[in-house]
C-alpha cells in the first residue's frame, strides 16, 4: 500500500488486488466512518473502513488520504490476503496520523475486530499476528491464550524448502462452514465449562474419555471436533520441538497427521486439496504436506528436500486435475513502513 495525505477529509483508495466482480476504486469520508452494508462490488473496502474506525476509536487522528494497493497474495485461498490488507491499512494510518506505535498484539486485535465486526468474517488472530510479527528465517509459535509470539529458528538452508501450492479452489470464510466449526467448538466449551478447549489439554491422556462424554451428550461430530483440536494443539507443541532439534522427519510426520485430522475429524478439507497432498507425498524427498488456512479450498504447504522441489512442481503440473499456482518461499520479516524512494536512495548512498 502506497499512500499520501490529502486535505479533503476523504479516503480515495484504488486497488489492483480484488475479485473480478469488485470495483477498483472506493471513496469515503474519513471524518465519520460508518458501518454500512457494503455492496458486493466494494466488499474489500470493509477491511479498510473497519481498521480506520477502530484506529480512530483508539485515539488516532487519521487524516484523509489517497492510496494505491498492489498485491501478489491470491485472494480466498487461505494465505492471509485479508490480514495483509488490514495490517497494511493499520500501519498506513499509524504513519499518517503520527500516532504512537501499538504492540504487535494490540495491532493484531484491531485488525481482527475489523474483519469480524465490519466484514462479518469470523476469524482467529494467527494471520494478523504472523503478518505483523514475522521474523526472517523463523517460524512463529503463537500462544492463543496470551497472544504471545515465540520465534523459532528454522535453519532450513540447504536441507529443506517450503512450497506453497494454490489449489485454485476459492473459499469464503464468511459463508457457512467455518462459522459452524466455531460454533461447534463454542458448544464444546460450554459443555465442559471451560473458556477454551485449550484448557482441556492437561487431560490429553484422557482424550478418549472426553470424546465419549461429548458423543454421549452432544454428538459424534462434536467428539470428532474435540479430538482434532486437542491432538492438533499437541502437534503444534511437538512441531516446535522438531524445529528446534531439526528433526525434519518428525516435522513432516506431524504435518501429515495434521492434514488427516483436518480432513477426517474437523472436516475442513476438500477433494482438490487432498489430491494435492497425495501428489506431493508421492514424491521422494518430501517430508510432509498439509492444507493451510480456513479450509474448504485454499492452499497446501509442502516441506521437501531442496533437490525434490522440481520433482514436486513437475508432479503437480502433470497429475493435478486442476490448475495450481506454486511458490517456493522463505519466512520473512513482518509488515513495516518503508521510507519514500528519495529517502531510501539517500540512506543507501552512505554505503556506496
Amino acid at each position: 500500500m502506497v499512500s499520501s495525505p490529502n486535505n479533503s477529509g476523504m479516503c480515495r483508495i484504488h486497488t489492483t488486488a480484488k475479485e473480478e466482480e469488485e470495483r477498483s476504486t472506493v471513496n469515503f469520508s474519513v471524518g465519520h466512518v460508518e458501518r454500512v452494508e457494503l455492496t458486493k462490488g466494494e466488499r474489500w473496502s470493509g477491511y479498510i473502513r473497519g481498521v480506520i474506525a477502530f484506529m480512530q476509536k483508539a485515539g488516532a487522528r487519521v487524516p484523509g488520504f489517497n492510496a494505491v494497493i498492489v498485491s501478489s497474495v491470491p485472494i480466498g485461498v487461505g494465505l492471509s490476503s485479508s490480514a495483509s490488507l488490514e495490517v497494511a491499512t493499520l500501519l498506513t494510518c499509524q504513519k499518517l496520523a503520527d500516532s504512537d506505535s501499538l504492540s504487535v498484539q494490540d495491532a493484531a486485535l484491531i485488525c481482527q475486530k475489523a474483519e469480524c465486526e465490519w466484514v462479518h468474517a469470523p476469524c482467529g488472530l494467527m494471520d494478523q499476528l504472523a503478518s505483523l510479527g514475522g521474523v526472517a528465517g523463523h517460524a512463529l509459535f503463537i500462544d492463543c491464550n496470551t497472544n504471545d509470539i515465540e520465534p523459532i529458528t528454522t535453519n532450513f538452508d540447504g536441507v529443506a524448502k517450503v512450497i506453497i501450492v494454490n489449489s485454485g479452489v476459492h473459499h469464503r470464510i464468511a459463508a457457512g462452514q467455518y462459522r459452524i466449526r466455531r460454533n461447534e467448538c463454542d458448544e464444546l466449551c460450554t459443555f465442559f465449562d471451560v473458556k477454551s478447549l485449550r484448557d482441556l489439554q492437561i487431560k490429553i491422556s484422557k482424550l478418549e474419555d472426553l470424546c465419549k462424554e461429548a458423543t454421549d451428550s452432544l454428538s459424534k461430530t462434536h467428539a470428532n471436533r474435540l479430538h482434532h483440536v486437542l491432538t492438533e494443539n499437541q502437534r503444534v507443541v511437538d512441531a516446535r520441538t522438531a524445529m528446534q532439534t531439526m528433526n525434519l522427519t518428525e516435522l513432516g510426520q506431524l504435518m501429515r497427521e495434521s492434514h488427516e485430522s483436518l480432513k477426517k475429524d474437523y472436516e475442513v478439507s476438500c477433494k482438490e486439496v487432498d489430491e494435492l497432498v497425495d501428489i506431493a507425498m508421492s514424491v521422494e524427498g518430501v517430508y510432509g504436506a498439509r492444507m493451510t488456512g480456513g479450509g474448504f479450498g485454499g492452499a497446501v504447504v509442502v516441506l521437501a528436500k531442496p533437490d525434490a522441489v522440481k520433482h514436486v512442481i513437475d508432479a503437480i503440473d502433470n497429475k493435478y486435475s486442476c490448475k495450481a499456482g506454486i511458490w517456493v518461499v522463505d519466512a520473512s520479516l513482518g509488515a513495516r513502513i518503508l521510507p519514500r524512494q528519495k529517502e531510501r536512495t539517500k540512506s543507501m548512498s552512505k554505503y556506496d
